[in-house]
């Protein structure tokens, strides 16, 4: 998936305007593919303490801005081609007319697997599953308003090691409905594995049957990245880590890995949404810096 990052519109130095003349925000990737990442920009007139609790609402949610006003909203692989409607709220409350259409396109990915099944996977309901669920649910309500990087750019978790062994996306060979959540990058057993961005330790996951070890962070306002099949751990649950702190040894515990294909398996979820971590990355840096 490639998506290259159109800057539809550029914050204006705007002299002594009424906030109400001045469009309150403004996509500045449309299109995006799916499986992509959205970005908004929201008026700084339209930002606190001129308003209170600025959301943009699509998708059926509502989306937290940064203290820069970038919103970032993620586009799930399976959210359907074609037009949709985002809209502007402060307070709980639509704002005007203020409204902004996008677009979604169809995707293709590179078919790297082959599946034991073939039909549409059974929603996974066991009991590590449903501590993975209980610890994105709880870090959303704890820290969903909270913006934990500051406005930093992100970082590769391998330190720019970009050797992508299985990407993101649909890339079952026999099965066009199972997803890989995130891209495996190869890494021998050992390897540092440093924080995407400033965050907080939610789950600490040991010897889980398909992750084997992994570590969750969240980086506030619904971002999340995920680390698995790791050898040791270096940080502990509820920890604050620093952008590039050392979080854990890559490793080969979990299912899908042999002997000379170890990898760390990385993902960026925002929301409910997985998206492409690696286009995350490039995407939030070009509007960040």
């Amino acid at each position: 998936m490639k998506t290259i990052l159109t800057l539809a519109a550029v914050l204006l130095v705007i002299g002594d305007v009424d906030a109400q003349g001045v469009k309150s925000f403004w996509a500045l990737n449309s299109p995006v593919e799916q499986g992509g990442t959205l970005v908004f920009q929201i008026s700084p007139y339209w930002m606190p303490p001129a308003t209170s609790n600025p959301t943009i609402f699509i998708f059926e949610k509502h989306y937290k801005p940064n203290a820069q006003g970038k919103v970032f909203v993620g586009v799930g692989v399976d959210t359907e081609p074609g037009k949709y409607t985002a809209t502007f709220y402060t307070n709980g409350l639509w704002q005007c007319c203020d409204k902004e259409e996008i677009e979604v396109l169809a995707t293709s990915s590179e078919k790297t697997r082959t599946s034991r099944y073939t039909g549409r996977p059974t929603p996974r309901t066991d009991r590590q599953k449903r501590a993975i669920d209980r610890a994105f649910d709880n870090a959303m309500k704890s820290d969903g308003s909270i913006d934990f990087t500051g406005g930093l750019s992100y970082i590769d978790p391998l330190c720019f090691a970009r050797d992508v062994i299985d990407p993101f996306g649909l890339i079952y060979r026999n099965n066009p409905y199972r997803t890989h959540e995130g891209v495996d990058l190869r890494a021998p057993v050992g390897m540092a594995v440093r924080a995407a961005n400033a965050g907080k330790v939610v789950m600490i996951a040991r010897n889980f049957t398909r992750e084997g070890n992994m570590v969750i962070l969240s980086h506030g306002l619904g971002i999340f990245s995920v680390y698995m099949h790791l050898s040791k751990f270096e940080v502990k649950l509820g920890e604050t880590v620093k952008r590039g702190q050392l979080v854990a040894l890559t490793g080969r515990t979990g299912t899908g890995i042999n002997r000379g294909d170890e990898h760390l398996h990385f993902s960026i979820k925002i929301r409910d949404a997985y998206v492409e971590p690696l286009e995350f990355i490039d995407i939030a840096n070009e509007v960040l810096k």
